[in-house]
């Protein structure tokens, strides 16, 4: 017998949506520049556009499919 599974499908979005600003805050004004010296990137570092669309493209995808 299969499990009974239901998802709340406006619950989904919404929580990735919140994740993706939450840890926007967290990896660029809150605490950006600490984690970026705990990395070892030179304080004038920026990544190219592509790379960053690229990581933040899988970034939501992950999300998705972890809600």
């Amino acid at each position: 017998m299969h499990p009974d599974i239901r998802l709340n499908w406006l619950a989904i979005p919404v929580s990735v949506v919140v994740s993706w600003l939450i840890g926007g805050a967290w990896y660029g004004p809150l605490f950006g520049k600490t984690w970026a010296r705990g990395m070892g990137y030179p304080d004038d570092f920026k990544p190219a556009k592509s790379e960053m669309m690229k990581a933040m493209g899988l970034n939501i995808l992950g999300t998705f499919l972890m809600a």
